[in-house]
């Protein structure tokens, strides 16, 4: 895993929160239910919310990411909101993709509210944890195994990020 602090300008994160804020009561939002396979989905009985980055938020986006990611020719941006209870099983985000990358961007995360993030060092084999710290972008280039921890009652609002999937 590759980890990169200030992932986001200032102008970009506005954008993504405005569009979450704005868009909590459209219906724009799709459930994880409906499109997660079945092995990460597994103990999960919470779906994630999920919709896809407005095109217009795209060039911003990209701007900012180009530069911490592997070589593509497209990317998929979608934004998600963990209520409490959901997670995501172990997986490895093979597939067609070169790599996955998450962005967090709640202001503040605390361990006790879960959310954490957890995966499995391709090298050492060692189990690591991460805390959720805002516009901290986490990059899976080597699909090493990973998972994230329930979101618990401790939370007193949904867990945001924003998801990137990067493609040939």
């Amino acid at each position: 895993m590759r980890i990169v602090e200030n992932a986001l300008s200032k102008r970009s994160l506005e954008l993504v929160h405005e569009r979450i804020r704005r868009s909590l009561n459209q219906e724009v939002w799709a459930a994880s239910t409906l499109w997660w396979t079945p092995e990460i989905r597994r103990g999960n009985n919470t779906s994630v919310l999920t919709q896809t980055a407005p095109k217009t938020h795209m060039p911003f986006l990209e701007r900012d990411l180009k530069k911490h990611l592997p070589p593509y020719s497209s990317l998929g941006i979608q934004y998600y909101l963990w209520p409490e209870g959901s997670n995501i099983s172990t997986h490895d985000d093979r597939g067609d993709r070169l790599a996955g990358a998450t962005i967090y961007l709640n202001p503040e995360w605390h361990p006790d509210m879960g959310g954490l993030f957890v995966w499995t060092d391709g090298e050492s084999q060692e189990l690591k944890v991460l805390c959720p710290r805002m516009n901290m972008m986490v990059i899976n280039d080597k699909y090493e195994d990973h998972l994230v921890t329930p979101i618990t009652s401790a939370c007193k609002e949904m867990r945001a990020t924003v998801q990137i999937w990067v493609y040939e």
